[in-house]
């Protein structure tokens, strides 16, 4: 009794079958003769499992396996045939997260200036996303938070939290939240960068899986122009006034001095 499998080998991938089956071709699985010689008593049967792995998404759509029985002889001269047809649903759950610096454009910033980001968590699978939550870290020591499109959670110098971006909605596959995070750059980093990190950390499916995704982007934090030198020439400035200060002082004091001793 020969039998065949047909699959779409762009979804599934063949693993293990039992019984072991004589061949195997992307897309079709062949037994010659599932009877092994012998045959089929009526009532009887014959079970065949076929363990695939799911290498792409279908959803909305499945994918179709096909079982054919081709010219099952019964007697002398005598064939059938039969097929029945399986079908699966594939789920892709997937997720993308891109962080940009949005200003300054040039990618660095003076002390005082805002420094804005742009996170955007995009559905690149085929099955809704229901919960999104979003952290933002950076170094406090170098920006220091304004504000952000979405309101979030929580605030702790370093970290930003979003416990849920969909507010109990949904991320449908194909769609995305895009959110700007507004920082006040306090202390300079120049040569360097300091770089700021977006984390997604197990957003939930409407499958029984987790995922995660994160990104950085990066910002150069200098001193304004003329500002190095405005600040050696206030500090100058104030020796000179000191100076100037202790001078009249001591003056004073040896004029006291004097008439003190005039007075004797």
């Amino acid at each position: 009794m020969p039998i065949n499998d047909t699959y779409d080998y762009t979804k599934l991938q063949y693993d293990v079958a039992s019984p072991a089956l004589n061949t195997v071709s992307p897309g079709l699985l062949i037994w010659d003769d599932l009877t092994g010689g012998g045959s089929l008593a009526s009532g009887q049967s014959i079970q065949v499992h076929i363990n695939y792995t799911a290498i792409d998404g279908t959803l909305p759509d499945v994918t179709f396996n096909h079982a054919n029985v081709t010219r099952a002889a019964i007697g002398e001269g005598t064939y059938i045939n039969g097929y029945d047809t399986s079908e699966v649903a594939i789920a892709d759950p997937r997720i993308y997260v891109e962080k940009t610096l949005k200003q300054p454009s040039g990618g660095t910033a003076s002390i005082r200036e805002n420094v804005i980001f742009t996170v955007t968590v995009t559905n690149i699978g085929n099955t809704p996303l229901i919960t999104v939550p979003l952290k933002d870290t950076y170094d406090p020591e170098k920006l220091q938070y304004d504000s952000a499109t979405v309101t979030p959670d929580a605030i702790i110098p370093g970290v930003i939290h979003w416990h849920n971006l969909t507010h109990s909605g949904k991320l449908e596959p194909e769609n995305s939240i895009t959110l700007e995070i507004t920082y006040k750059a306090v202390n300079k980093t120049s040569p360097g960068v300091t770089v700021n990190t977006a984390a997604v950390v197990n957003a939930t499916t409407t499958v029984d899986v987790l995922l995660s995704g994160e990104d950085d982007a990066e910002v150069r934090i200098a001193v304004p122009v003329g500002g190095e030198i405005f600040r050696s020439n206030l500090q100058y400035i104030w020796s000179i006034t000191v100076l100037i200060i202790l001078a009249f002082a001591f003056s004073g004091l040896r004029q006291t001095r004097k008439d003190t001793i005039l007075r004797v």
